[in-house]
């Protein structure tokens, strides 16, 4: 039994240990956000972008051209033609007043077929805006990737300081980020090269590469650097969900809105952490991956009845390039299909 004075001694310990690891909870936070700070500074003074002279050609061209021309050229794919509009939003231009939500419309447009200055005003803002020094060095890492040897220095001097200061878990996440927003890019310059109607891609259906974004906040990032290191398995089912989702058709057979994407992803982060979780999670992604089955059965059943009535299948090219879009979304779903059985299959034989 415990003698009177060892309960009174207890009984200021306990308190005392909650307030101890609140202490110690909240002193890792602050630095979590004091070295964040460090680290923009870092960059700030390292990171300076240089257009090359192809980039300077796409840009110049409008110097004297008016405002709605240079409309005309970005609604219909032109890349350089969208940053130019955005930074005229940015800056004020030609008697158009400063509008910095627009200005960042037309830039993640740009910048989501791979125009790499409009890549870099997305640093700027993840530098100045909106710190996040980690995804500032996700699109440095972009930027390096498109013929900018100035950045690949300042780069990797940056990304030793990360692992430094928050772990190898931390620096490895941003380059798997970064390799998926460049699938992105690639996906979205392949597409409007063979689109018939342009505007409606770049406005409507293109992936913005910025879509992920908001689901990888701060907090995020500092769950990664606490966490023990992922299983690489649950890695790649992350990086699979994300690609799924943001892919993924709406309810209303349009595109998931900004929104319901950001939501999705961030549920799914929340539902890796358990085996549980991730039951669920390969289950929803199941159900998205489904669509695309049903799709390209109803398809099937149309071209049928088309052929038992004696019509001529597919009179115009847009018609027979929407068909091959169908069929080659249900072969990706066949690969996903697979790949999602293999990952029920390592996470039943996981550990919660």
């Amino acid at each position: 039994m415990l003698s009177r004075n060892n309960k009174i001694f207890i009984i200021f310990l306990i308190p005392l240990m909650f307030i101890t690891f609140f202490v110690f909870k909240r002193t890792f936070q602050q630095n979590f956000i004091m070295q964040d700070q460090f680290d923009l500074e870092k960059i700030k003074k390292q990171v300076e972008f240089e257009y090359t002279p192809s980039e300077i050609v796409e840009i110049s061209k409008w110097q004297n051209k008016k405002f709605e021309d240079m409309i005309a050229d970005a609604f219909n794919g032109d890349r350089g033609g969208l940053y130019q509009i955005g930074t005229s939003f940015l800056y004020g231009h030609q008697g158009i007043t400063i509008d910095v939500e627009n200005a960042n419309l037309y830039i993640f447009k740009s910048a989501s077929l791979g125009f790499p200055p409009a890549l870099d005003q997305i640093v700027r803002i993840y530098l100045y805006e909106n710190p996040n020094p980690f995804l500032s060095l996700v699109y440095i890492n972009l930027v390096c990737s498109l013929n900018h040897p100035e950045f690949v220095i300042p780069y990797h001097e940056l990304r030793n300081q990360m692992i430094k200061k928050f772990g190898q878990n931390v620096s490895k996440k941003i380059e798997k980020i970064a390799a998926l927003k460049m699938k992105l890019i690639l996906t979205n310059q392949e597409k409007l090269e063979t689109v018939q109607h342009k505007e409606k891609f770049i406005f409507s259906d293109m992936i913005d590469i910025t879509t992920l974004d908001m689901a990888l906040d701060k907090s995020y990032w500092q769950n990664i650097s606490q966490a023990a290191q992922m299983d690489p398995w649950i890695e790649d089912l992350e990086l699979l969900a994300i690609d799924i989702i943001l892919d993924a058709p709406s309810a209303t057979n349009g595109r998931l809105t900004i929104a319901e994407i950001q939501n999705s992803i961030k549920n799914i982060f929340k539902l890796l952490k358990t085996k549980s979780g991730r039951k669920n999670a390969i289950d929803s992604l199941n159900k998205l991956n489904e669509s695309y089955f049903i799709k390209a059965n109803a398809l099937r059943n149309i071209e049928k009845e088309d052929l038992a009535n004696g019509n001529t299948l597919y009179s115009n090219t847009e018609n027979q390039k929407c068909r091959d879009e169908i069929l080659k979304k249900e072969k990706k779903a066949f690969e996903i299909k697979t790949k999602l059985n293999e990952f029920e299959k390592l996470n039943n034989n996981s550990k919660d």
